[in-house]
């Protein structure tokens, strides 16, 4: 995140609570002191570039925030960025759980969809299960389930809306429900392609562990294009 910001943006901090040019920062933005803090993209000319919002708690929403004010724009935004953003930046975000014999394959196979945001191996109903998080703009359910099936990852199919639940049945697949019985497994079995490697010291965000867990071992090149520039020379040094 600080990498992100240091290099795509100009950061400008301004204190809420002290006199002098940050209280003069305050009238100018109409930001009133002792206010909980405000991330705000302005242009050279101190004017919004997207609309103002302060509670923004999270990583992962401070990046979505980052991307849209870059879009505003029309600048590139890095693959990592969006990585950090994960499901906040989904237009519909969608989960399931799909059952297989191997958990390890599910997160390998299923990491590599285009859509797919994050995956975790678990247990749900005595099966091994990869808990998929995507975005339903960038891949259906439908052919979300598709393609789990084709890989074999789809021996059964969990969902949490009863649309999901027809989409899955029309396929003839076992179905059960994605509820509060479910586990993530131990960590020595998420991320099994990258467990112990220099990918994994890179202090990978969800999304860029899954995406990398899913092209290390058969694409490097494309698991690299998730890092960002100072990842990219920590793996570097690293081997």
């Amino acid at each position: 995140m600080v990498e992100a910001i240091e290099d795509l943006f100009e950061p400008v901090v301004i204190y809420n609570n002290q006199p002098g040019k940050d209280a003069q920062d305050l009238k100018r933005f109409r930001e009133p002191a002792w206010n909980y803090q405000v991330i705000r993209f302005i242009d050279a000319e101190g004017r919004d570039i997207i609309p103002r919002r302060d509670k923004v708690w999270t990583t992962e929403g401070l990046a979505a925030r980052m991307i849209k004010a870059l879009e505003s724009q029309r600048r590139a935004v890095p693959l990592y960025l969006k990585a950090l953003a994960g499901t906040s930046a989904a237009t519909e975000p969608g989960r399931a759980a799909f059952a297989m014999f191997c958990f390890w394959t599910g997160e390998h196979r299923l990491g590599s969809l285009d859509g797919v945001i994050a995956t975790e191996a678990g247990w749900l109903d005595g099966h091994e299960v990869t808990l998929v998080d995507y975005d339903r703009a960038a891949i259906s359910f439908a052919d979300l389930v598709k393609a789990a099936a084709s890989y074999d990852c789809a021996r059964k199919i969990f969902t949490q809306s009863d649309s999901d639940l027809a989409i899955a049945k029309a396929s003839r697949l076992a179905t059960g429900s994605l509820d509060a019985s479910y586990r993530p497994a131990a960590a020595k079995d998420q991320k099994r392609q990258i467990l112990g490697s220099a990918w994994q010291r890179l202090g990978l965000s969800p999304t860029q562990a899954t995406k990398v867990n899913a092209h290390a071992r058969t694409d490097p090149e494309k698991a690299a294009a998730w890092l960002s520039p100072r990842q990219l020379a920590q793996l570097y040094k690293q081997k």
